[in-house]
């Protein structure tokens, strides 16, 4: 059997932004001229523009690029406003254990797990990827087999993960379908796991990826939205491509559940619950 170290979180890969916070009056400004430059820049009444110029943090605007948030701070700044730029940070995706039951069962099959240890093992690795995990595009790139193409950004490849034929049904999944995986690594030194080709874009840091496709996972369907809006159509139709090029070539799809997910296709199931526990994580 082949031995994978410990998967583990590390940032996700999309393209940051950033909002623009007030935290009172600049030295050598008075809140009547500051308020008078504020009305001008924002062609409001003062009454809007009161709370800016207060004690407490106020956010002005969220989700700019670095430069359009710099661009925005120095306007408020030369109306006598302290700012600071701060990166967006969206609220984690949470796990939904109703859909996670429907997906993988055998979780909630207490009579499976001789270790409570190691069944809470599996949902805490499961929280930590959908919360913290690489966010990455997946597409479906085979509906009547419900086989999902989920892109691995550190490793520049992708992950074909093949779902019971329901879920594509009931999910309405089309060839092209967009969903959002969520991604946890593991270590080189084991080697690269045979069923991934990395790209040019490898980082050479991680030899295998934990894929979670987190629409299957939440029902945050405005945190899924969200993080799907920050890919371009570039990085879906890689996804697509390099799916679509493994499918050609015969390639195997892992199971695509998430006690599953990390293993080539060719493994064998393990089946002691302790030792799945800790390749998973």
């Amino acid at each position: 059997m082949q031995k994978w170290a410990k998967f583990i979180t590390i940032p996700t890969m999309t393209t940051a932004t950033f909002r623009v916070v007030t935290r009172g009056l600049r030295p050598g400004y008075s809140a009547a001229l500051a308020a008078d430059l504020l009305v001008a820049l924002f062609k409001c009444d003062k009454e809007k523009i009161a709370p800016l110029l207060g004690e407490q943090p106020v956010t002005v605007k969220k989700k700019l690029t670095a430069d359009a948030a710099a661009n925005y701070a120095q306007a408020l700044e030369r109306c006598g406003c302290v700012c600071t730029v701060e990166e967006d940070a969206a609220p984690p995706l949470t796990l939904s254990n109703e859909r996670l039951q429907r997906l993988q069962p055998a979780l909630f099959d207490l009579g499976r797990w001789t270790s409570p240890a190691g069944r809470e093992s599996w949902f805490d690795a499961i929280r930590r990827t959908l919360a913290r995990g690489a966010c990455g595009a997946a597409v479906v790139v085979d509906a009547a087999q419900s086989i999902v193409a989920a892109y691995a950004n550190e490793l520049d490849c992708v992950v074909l993960l093949q779902f019971p034929a329901a879920f594509g049904l009931v999910h309405g999944w089309q060839n092209g379908t967009r969903l959002l995986a969520m991604t946890s690594y593991s270590s080189r030194d084991g080697g690269i796991a045979p069923d991934l080709q990395p790209g040019p874009g490898d980082t050479g840091r991680w030899g295998n990826a934990w894929p979670l496709v987190a629409d299957l996972l939440t029902d945050d369907h405005a945190g899924l939205a969200a993080r799907k809006r920050a890919f371009t159509d570039a990085e879906w139709e890689r996804a697509w491509q390099l799916g679509r090029h493994l499918l050609a070539g015969g390639s195997a799809a892992r199971d695509g559940r998430p006690m599953a997910s990390h293993l080539p296709p060719a493994a064998p199931p393990v089946c002691e619950p302790g030792r799945l526990s800790r390749r998973s994580r």
